[in-house]
């Protein structure tokens, strides 16, 4: 009998948890330093009503023991255990009862939170122990997720890139205290002549002289040998420079303390290192991105780059785990959603209930694409025209546009072939495979 995907045995699972008495549901709510389990049946209903675990091997070897003990008592058959996310707390417990082979799923933090006001009318508090029960009610209802492995290929990658995301947020924050603490005080004239802070000048004047007085009390040969000892007087980065020097001398900034001068020296030596740290991550994505399997062909869809592609690999992993493009439609949050009530119908929009990171991905691929592609530029503004021609209409044809970039990586990764501007002109309530024949 041949083996089935984990995919498709959770699909299994799913279909039949609500109605097999022969499960034994345990819900398990995670903090810092221990967890509480709720052993739950659909025939007997709650088992155990509490049972706490501390974070540690004893613990966890207890607990497996106490599962297989109710197992016997009850005279169950299979053992399905779902967890919350919450933060890094479950996953110690959860991968250990993976690693014993025993079938780990998640419930949604959202779903989790509305179950909390149905039972007991709304009167459910919330602790541990009321949390781990809500979370095995969940499952009695079917309201379970697939849990992915911690150590595959794509989950590596999915680090890699929530590191790179967290470097970008300190990387910003650090600009914008450029900004407001030190140029905003002592030199705001400069914010007109610098606005892109990416310039890598900006690094060599927070070092050397991050006010105006400063640059006011050197010569104009002095200041220019700080940035390159030989600049092109028809470039534009001299024609700054000479602007700069210039404007510093009725600069209406007032003289610059000791700590600032400190602090502009330690902000610009952790940008040095945090754009050092990004670009080592940014090699790493793209060697891995690069290796000869299916998702390089991503690479071949405009607007797709390293970035975009690897979000892609982290988040989706294996293509043969989705059997259709609207799955990834609604795993990106891009689906359509709508409130209406007898005659009443409400305004269309995005559900926004997918994984940001990818709808992120593909709507910056999707700006990417209208803007430098001619083929899809000239397409968005025919269509665009026949819409109108509005805000409005622009951001909802981006929408369409970014749902018809994911159904061609659909298409892509399942059939292993090239972009083709076809994919493009395919009505997106079409079946894209079989309308471009490709199955």
């Amino acid at each position: 009998m041949p083996s089935i995907s984990k995919v498709e045995q959770f699909r299994q699972v799913k279909s039949d948890i609500q109605k097999n008495k022969d499960n034994l549901l345990v819900g398990l709510d995670a903090s810092k330093k221990s967890s509480v389990g709720c052993f739950y049946n659909i025939g007997k209903e709650v088992l155990l009503k509490k049972y706490y675990i501390n974070h540690n091997l004893e613990d966890f070897q207890r607990f497996t023991y106490k599962i297989n003990q109710i197992m016997e008592m009850h005279n169950l058959k299979n053992i399905i255990i779902g967890v919350e996310p919450t933060g890094n707390y479950h996953k110690p417990l959860a991968e250990y009862l993976k690693s014993k082979g025993y079938l780990v799923v998640y419930v949604s933090s959202v779903a989790a939170k509305s179950n909390r006001k149905t039972i007991d009318s709304g009167r459910w508090g919330k602790n541990d122990t009321h949390d781990a029960y809500n979370v095995a009610d969940l499952m009695r209802q079917g309201k379970i997720m697939f849990y992915r492995d911690e150590n595959t290929q794509s989950m590596n990658i999915r680090k890699y890139l929530l590191l790179r995301q967290r470097l970008m947020k300190i990387k910003t924050s650090l600009k914008i205290r450029i900004q407001n603490n030190i140029w905003a005080c002592h030199f705001p004239e400069l914010c007109n002549i610098f606005p892109n802070t990416e310039d890598p000048d900006i690094l060599l004047l927070l070092e050397h002289c991050p006010s105006g007085e400063q640059i006011a009390n050197m010569d104009f040969q002095s200041f220019i040998r700080l940035f390159s000892p030989s600049i092109s007087q028809k470039s534009k980065r001299y024609l700054r420079l000479i602007q700069a020097w210039r404007i510093a001398k009725t600069s209406v900034g007032f003289p610059i303390p000791p700590a600032t001068i400190l602090e502009s020296k330690i902000i610009a030596r952790d940008i040095q290192r945090t754009q050092k740290n990004i670009a080592q991550i940014d090699d790493i994505l793209s060697e891995s991105c690069l290796q000869n399997d299916v998702y390089y062909r991503l690479l071949s869809i405009p607007g797709f780059g390293i970035f975009t592609t690897a979000v892609f690999k982290s988040i989706i992993g294996d293509i043969n785990d989705f059997s259709h493009d609207r799955q990834l439609v609604k795993l990106a949050g891009l689906d359509i959603e709508t409130m209406s009530s007898g005659n009443f119908k409400g305004k269309e929009k995005i559900s926004k209930k997918g994984n940001s990171l990818l709808r992120f991905a593909v709507c910056n691929a999707t700006n990417v694409a209208v803007s430098k592609n001619k083929t899809i530029r000239q397409l968005f503004q025919d269509k665009l025209k026949e819409r109108g021609n509005s805000k409005e209409a622009k951001a909802k044809l981006k929408i369409k546009f970014a749902e018809k970039l994911l159904r061609a990586a659909f298409v892509i990764l399942k059939n292993n072939v090239p972009f083709d501007i076809n994919l493009f002109n395919v009505p997106v309530d079409d079946p894209v495979v079989e309308t471009l024949g490709l199955n």
